[in-house]
Parts: structure tokens; C-alpha cells; sequence
């Protein structure tokens, strides 16, 4: 069953900024871990850029497909139904979205449209916020593999 979650149009450079955002706000409404959350929201804005500059005008679709999350940037191309081949972002909805009362989740999402949007300066804080926290993450999970492996005796 597919429910619309939002969609966005994209006109100007500025509403790329906006898309990535609300693809991560929409990420954690749904219960993504915050690695997900970041990693929706590259997604998302790779996505919207590079419809972007096919087509200058380009609408994106957050939909749920059953247990899926699906964002499909539709540019005017496609509306026409040529032959492009349509790219899309699928993540498997998190256990916690199993709980999500749909039409609170749709509320909340209508009052984030409503909401000002961050501009440019603050998202790249965010992003820059996001790399951070990413690169110690792996520099932790390095740091786990390299106490776990054995040490080979070396052979004189």
C-alpha cells in the first residue's frame, strides 16, 4: 500500500538546501538512526541535485511503499513519460515506525512545511555536524578492530 508522505516542488538552488532537511526531518520522524538520518539525507539531496540540473524544475515524493521508504524526484521530463530511466532512494522503514500512529505522522509533517526554513549557513553547520559525529564513529569502531585483532607472531 503506498501512502504520500509530502512532496516538494524544487525551483530555485535554495529549495535543494530545503529538500535535504525535510528528507532529514522526515528520517528521524520515522525513527532512523541519526547514521540513516544523515545518510537519507545526502541521498536525498544527490538525488534532487542531479534532477536538478536535468530539468531545472523537479518535484520530490516521500512515499511509504508497505515497509519502505521511498523518495522519487520526478522531473518535468518524466511527467511527459520519456524513456529516462527514474532514479529513486528505498530504505526499509526502522522497527520503532511499526508503532507510528500514520496520521499523527502526517500531521507532524504538514506543521514541518509550515515551519521557516534553515537557511543555507545553518545546514551546512548541520552537515558539518553530521561528518563529525560520522568519522568518530568510525574512528571508534577502528579503534574496537584493532583491540580485537590477534596479534601474528612474526617470523624472524
Amino acid at each position: 500500500m503506498k501512502k504520500n508522505l509530502c512532496q516538494l516542488k524544487l525551483t530555485t538552488p535554495r529549495d535543494l538546501v530545503a529538500v535535504r532537511q525535510r528528507a532529514r526531518q522526515i528520517a528521524h520522524l520515522l525513527g532512523y538512526s541519526y547514521q540513516d538520518q544523515a545518510a537519507i539525507a545526502a541521498g536525498v539531496f544527490l538525488l534532487a541535485v542531479n534532477a536538478y540540473q536535468l530539468s531545472g524544475r523537479v518535484i520530490v515524493h516521500f512515499e511509504l511503499h508497505g515497509q519502505n521508504l521511498h523518495v522519487v524526484p520526478e522531473t518535468a521530463a518524466r511527467r511527459r513519460k520519456t524513456s529516462r530511466p527514474q532514479y529513486q532512494l528505498v530504505k526499509s522503514l526502522p522497527r520503532a515506525a511499526a508503532n507510528l500512529d500514520w496520521d499523527d505522522l502526517s500531521w507532524m509533517i504538514r506543521q514541518l512545511s509550515q515551519m521557516a526554513p534553515v537557511g543555507v549557513l545553518a545546514e551546512i553547520h548541520r552537515q558539518n555536524d553530521e561528518m563529525l559525529n560520522l568519522l568518530h564513529e568510525l574512528r571508534v569502531c577502528q579503534a574496537e578492530l584493532a583491540r580485537e585483532k590477534p596479534s601474528v607472531p612474526v617470523a624472524a
